[in-house]
């Protein structure tokens, strides 16, 4: 005969309750942590060496960024290259 006692025994033969068990909510990792922003000239400087032919895992090795951020950088290398001039044209390279 069949057993009526609900889950079929998982539960009652690890010892506990299902309501002991922590439940860790999605992306809990991700409470606190800050995103980076990097500035025009570390774009820019980015994009130089994309324009010279560096690979992508090179650029990673050589400045520390993360991998999706320099191919998001070459993704939208037109807006970044245009916020490039006219911030160039408004401040000083300094302040870049």
């Amino acid at each position: 005969m069949a057993s009526t006692s609900g889950s079929g025994g998982a539960d009652s033969r690890e010892g506990g309750n299902v309501a002991d068990k922590k439940v860790v909510q999605k992306r809990d990792y991700w409470k606190g942590k800050q995103q980076k922003t990097y500035s025009m000239a570390d774009k820019e400087k980015i994009l130089n060496m994309i324009e010279a032919g560096a690979r992508t895992c090179d650029i990673v090795k050589i400045l520390g960024v993360p991998e999706s951020t320099v191919r998001n950088i070459q993704k939208a290398k037109r807006e970044v290259k245009k916020n490039i001039e006219s911030a160039n044209k408004y401040f000083p390279k300094r302040y870049l």
